[in-house]
């Protein structure tokens, strides 16, 4: 069964990273895509994707990849305006009386999923969660300006960060980091995976500049017992 778990998330992991891949990394809340620095362009960063570790165990795991999949839905998916990336959490609150209502139950039963982890989710941790629930709510109400502040806050994706930190504080080896380069870019419950070849060469036939990445092997998840996925991270003189 567990096995069936952690196939089932890393294809469904999979089609939502395929579906979104010509979109621009959305800033550092980005459950899907972040930027590392660019071994063959130095000075420049890439994009690539964010996968699950294989520290974290397969119903927890499972529950991240919902959440990812929820926030980038609900923060990211949809369009730009002004600089801003829009989400369906932006759109419903758009609408008169009751958007912002239900763009705050949306965002409290995200938070309610999230909790279901193993040991659940930390007082403290959950307060930060409400309150940015409570600061998104309390914006929306600015006409116009509150729906770009609405966009901006992106509560959803920050509470993802919030549990992404609590599963690594609760499962992260303490040796997952080699020569004092963190194996994961800095992010909390994450291994970078770079774009294929056939992806990139993809991207660029859309009209959207391919990442330009080596192509590395996949970081997702691959046992069910806690292990450490290898990190892609680039080498310079023992370096980073």
């Amino acid at each position: 069964m567990a096995f069936l778990v952690k196939l089932a998330t890393k294809k469904m992991l999979a089609g939502e990273l395929e579906k979104y891949k010509s979109k621009d990394v959305g800033g550092k809340f980005d459950p899907y895509y972040m930027e590392v620095p660019n071994p063959k362009r130095p000075g420049k960063m890439k994009k690539v994707k964010r996968q699950i570790p294989d520290y974290i165990p397969t119903e927890d795991a499972k529950i991240l990849a919902q959440a990812r999949k929820r926030a980038y839905k609900l923060d990211y998916s949809l369009f730009n305006f002004l600089g801003l990336r829009f989400g369906w959490s932006s759109v419903i609150a758009l609408a008169p009386a009751v958007g912002d209502t239900v763009d705050l139950g949306i965002a409290a039963n995200h938070v309610r999923k999230m909790r279901k982890i193993e040991g659940g989710i930390p007082g403290l941790v959950l307060f930060k969660m409400l309150l940015w629930i409570f600061i998104d709510f309390v914006v929306g109400f600015v006409p116009f300006l509150g729906d770009l502040l609405d966009a901006a806050v992106k509560c959803n994706s920050r509470n993802v960060r919030y549990l992404e930190e609590v599963l690594d504080e609760r499962y992260k080896p303490k040796d997952v980091e080699a020569g004092g380069v963190p194996a994961n870019g800095g992010e909390p419950a994450t291994v970078w995976e770079d774009f294929s070849d056939d992806e990139e060469a993809k991207g660029a036939s859309a009209g959207t500049p391919g990442p330009n990445v080596v192509p590395q092997p996949s970081q997702a998840r691959t046992r069910d017992r806690p292990q450490v996925a290898a990190a892609s991270i680039p080498q310079r003189n023992g370096h980073n």
